[in-house]
């Protein structure tokens, strides 16, 4: 996760800014223990006491399942994501994910399958932590994020 760490932080910023902009003043402090906080992090992320109820539940799944996208995506050990994603997939989300100018013509974005296979991805690894609706919400916005960053 370090090695992308910025990238991680980047996206996950911008899906806590468009889908949980109450809980924005906090994502410093979030971020940073989430960033140290020991592994795995998978069966109950859950900051420090004191960081506010709300918030403790949401953005670190927010930083978990943006965690689990990049790794995938930048990652040779696919693991159990490789059911979900494609080389091709993997390779116009590393695009989106790296943002900066492009040597090369950038990739075309995900075709509607493929952001079904992300949308489910993300879906799964929220609805251990999430209701139902708030992680279609999370998925809705980690799409949206990226989508954002592959626009011109």
């Amino acid at each position: 996760m370090e090695a992308y760490w910025p990238e991680i932080r980047e996206v996950g910023e911008a899906v806590v800014r468009t889908a949980y902009p109450d809980e924005l003043d906090d994502f410093d402090a979030a971020a940073a223990w989430f960033r140290t906080a020991p592994r795995p992090l998978a069966d109950g992320v859950r900051p420090p006491v004191g960081m506010g109820l709300e918030f403790a539940s949401v953005v670190p799944i927010v930083l978990s399942a943006v965690s689990l996208l990049a790794t995938a995506v930048f990652s040779s050990a696919v693991e159990d994501t490789a059911k979900y994603l494609t080389t091709a997939t993997r390779e116009k989300l590393a695009a989106a994910f790296r943002r900066g100018p492009a040597v090369e013509a950038a990739p075309e974005w995900l075709t509607p399958e493929q952001e079904r296979d992300v949308y489910r991805l993300i879906r799964e690894r929220a609805t251990d932590r999430l209701p139902e609706d708030e992680a279609d919400r999370l998925a809705e916005a980690v799409i949206g994020a990226l989508r954002l960053r592959r626009a011109p």
